[in-house]
Parts: structure tokens; C-alpha cells; sequence
């Protein structure tokens, strides 16, 4: 019985080994490759077309790969593109992660927050925003929330991304960025404090922190309309010039703290962490300020694109 775990282990320093001494372009040569690639709407890029563009560049070598016996995995938001990459020579199938069952629901409360479980469980079932808990990133967000909290479940997507925001910046409030100053004021360090709030929306909004993040990810989802859906990424400068305020560069240093933002050093680009955070900040800043040529709908005949005739 001694033995076996020795040879285990032998085992796996021997397949490390082979895998540093070889390269990916041997296992590729040879279709001994498994690629998992995630997220391709993330990749940095420059407007509708070129994203285009690189699409068909993952197309060309998806071909190339798998005619040489590779097998390649994406995974990545609702969008089509399995009709991007594939080809009349490879099709390129299409499987859809369904939403959670309950049961599969009941086992990831029981797992993430056994405490609650119970009463969170209660609050959900049957409820309009049970669909919404069936997606695992939201679900463990609710459990995040109810576990530092103890409090209610929150009542749809919004609440559940400010609860969010509220707790980063409770992490962070007292850290030298997030003293009473510019970006938050004495009143918005009073209301973390005490954690009163008007609903389950309000965010301590009087300094410039959250509204110039609003500024800064509306734009970037209006840029994003042009990129059929991919996630925006923008350089550092241009950043700082859509948060349009003295302090920018402390604005995105705390967005970075507070996991709000993303910074790619070596490209020197900034996204949001996650695409619906960027939404979610994007839709604030639009209810502060509505716009409402942005949902105008053409509907004579003659100006509906494309045509009808």
C-alpha cells in the first residue's frame, strides 16, 4: 500500500516534466492538443471590424487544428459564434450551459451558504427572480451577500450588483484612497458606516467615485454597440479622459482595489471586471441622465433597416 503513492507521485513529476520539455506547437503538430479558451468576446480589439477579423483568425486555425486530430473548446457569452467559426469544411457545434434545476440550486446553497440555506431557499422559490438565481455567477454572488450580511435576498439583478458595490466599499473605505475627500465625501462614509440606505439601489453617490465609474462604463457600453456585444476594453488614457476629473487616475486605481475594474499592464488597457458590472454601472449613469434617442425605434416602412421592400 506504501507504494502507491509514490508511484503516483513519480507519475505526475514525470508528466510535468514531459509537458515543460515539449511545446504546444509539437502537441499541435501531432493533434495530441486540447485547447479550453474562454471568453473570446473579451479579446482586445479595435471596433466591429477587427473583431471580425479576429474571429476569423480562430476560424482558420480551429480548421487547421482539428484537421490534424486537436480537439478545441470555447466557451463564451450567448452570441453565435459557433456560426463565426465554423466553415463548409467544419461545422462547428454549439452546446448551451442550461440554467441550474432546483435541486442543482438547493445542493450550491447547501454548499456556499449553509446557514442560510434554509431561509434563502424559502425567499426564492416561486418568486419572479427565481430564474435569475438559476445562474451559478448569480447565485454565489446572493450567497456572498447573505453570508456578510444575514440579510434579505435581494430583489432582482440591480440589487444584487449593488449589495455588491456596497460591501467592496465597506472593504475599502478606510484604506487611504477612500478617505473623506473627493471621491467619497463625509456623508458617503457615514451611510457605509451605518449601512442605511434609502432601497435596495442607493450607493453613497455624493463624491465623484461611483458616477464618474457610471460616466466612464456608459461610454464604454455605448463603444461596445459597435462590437456586436464584445466586452470593451479602452486604453488607460482614454479612460482617464471619459471619467473627465481631476482626480481620474485615483478613480481607476480604486475601481482596481474595489474589483470593479480590470487593468491589463501590458497592453495598458482597462475593462471592466466583469462585462455585467459595466452594464450594471452603465445603466445607473443612463437613469441619472435618460437619453432617450438611444431606444428610438424607426417604424414607417420606408426608414426600418433593412429594408422591407
Amino acid at each position: 500500500m506504501a507504494s502507491r503513492p509514490n508511484r503516483a507521485r513519480g507519475s505526475r513529476r514525470a508528466g510535468r516534466s514531459f509537458i515543460r520539455g515539449s511545446s504546444l506547437e509539437s502537441f499541435l503538430q501531432t493533434g495530441r492538443a486540447l485547447l479550453l479558451l474562454d471568453a473570446l468576446n473579451e479579446m482586445p480589439h479595435r471596433g466591429a471590424d477587427d473583431y471580425r477579423r479576429l474571429v476569423g483568425r480562430w476560424r482558420d486555425f480551429t480548421q487547421e487544428a482539428a484537421a490534424r486530430g486537436n480537439r478545441i473548446l470555447f466557451s463564451c457569452r450567448s452570441l453565435d459564434y459557433s456560426s463565426s467559426l465554423s466553415s463548409k469544411e467544419l461545422r462547428v457545434p454549439q452546446v448551451e450551459v442550461q440554467l441550474m434545476t432546483s435541486d442543482q440550486m438547493r445542493e450550491f446553497l447547501a454548499a456556499w451558504s449553509p446557514a442560510h440555506e434554509a431561509r434563502v431557499w424559502r425567499e426564492l422559490e416561486g418568486t419572479p427572480q427565481f430564474g435569475l438565481f438559476q445562474t451559478p455567477y448569480f447565485l454565489k454572488l446572493l450567497c456572498e451577500q447573505v453570508n456578510e450580511t444575514g440579510g434579505d435576498v435581494p430583489r432582482g439583478r440591480a440589487s444584487l450588483f449593488t449589495g455588491f458595490v456596497r460591501r467592496a466599499l465597506q472593504r475599502e473605505m478606510h484604506g487611504d484612497l477612500l478617505l473623506p475627500g473627493a471621491l467619497l465625501d463625509e456623508r458617503d462614509h457615514r451611510k457605509l458606516s451605518v449601512n442605511a440606505w434609502r432601497d435596495g439601489f442607493d450607493l453613497p453617490e455624493r463624491g465623484a467615485l461611483l458616477p464618474r465609474l457610471g460616466d466612464l462604463a456608459f461610454s464604454m457600453q455605448r463603444k461596445g454597440l459597435d462590437t456586436e456585444g464584445a466586452q470593451v476594453r479602452i486604453r488607460e488614457d482614454e479612460a482617464r479622459d471619459l471619467i473627465a476629473h481631476e482626480r481620474a487616475e485615483e478613480i481607476l486605481t480604486a475601481g482596481v482595489a474595489l474589483n470593479l475594474l480590470d487593468l491589463d499592464l501590458a497592453r495598458e488597457e482597462v475593462l471592466f471586471f466583469h462585462q455585467l458590472l459595466q452594464e450594471y454601472f452603465a445603466a445607473r449613469r443612463l437613469a441619472r441622465t435618460p437619453e432617450p434617442a438611444l431606444a428610438q425605434v424607426e417604424w414607417a416602412a420606408e426608414r426600418v433597416s433593412p429594408s422591407f421592400h
